[in-house]
């Protein structure tokens, strides 16, 4: 269960556990709203832009930790444009599933073999 959702003393929130598969080769981008929250900004366009970047920087990425790392990095930039002017503090995680074959989804073939 998540932090604080069900403060003791609060009378808690109602939370409902749920599980979905990831398919093979999908990317899942984890953030803390520090990354999409920005003063005057509506919060859900932030999020859009998010969506919209990480489509752009993730498609068809392997589960590569370099490749992974890049993105992460693009999409810090890409959200964050004044750091020095940001005060709150920013998470992102970017979890590579592996391929069906591997984590790069390569078939143990060399390119050749394609």
């Amino acid at each position: 269960m998540p932090l604080g959702v069900n403060d003791p003393g609060g009378g808690g929130l109602p939370f409902e556990e749920t599980t979905v598969p990831l398919p093979p080769g999908s990317v899942l981008v984890l953030y803390t709203d520090g990354l999409v929250e920005q003063p005057g900004a509506d919060i859900e366009e932030r999020i859009d832009v998010l969506a919209r970047t990480a489509a752009v920087v993730l498609g068809g990425t392997r589960a590569d930790p370099e490749i992974l790392d890049r993105a992460a990095d693009r999409l810090i930039t890409s959200l964050i444009t004044a750091p020095a002017d940001h005060d709150d503090d920013v998470t992102l995680l970017l979890l590579g599933v592996p391929g069906r074959d591997g984590p790069d989804g390569a078939n143990g073939a060399g390119d050749a073999d394609r």
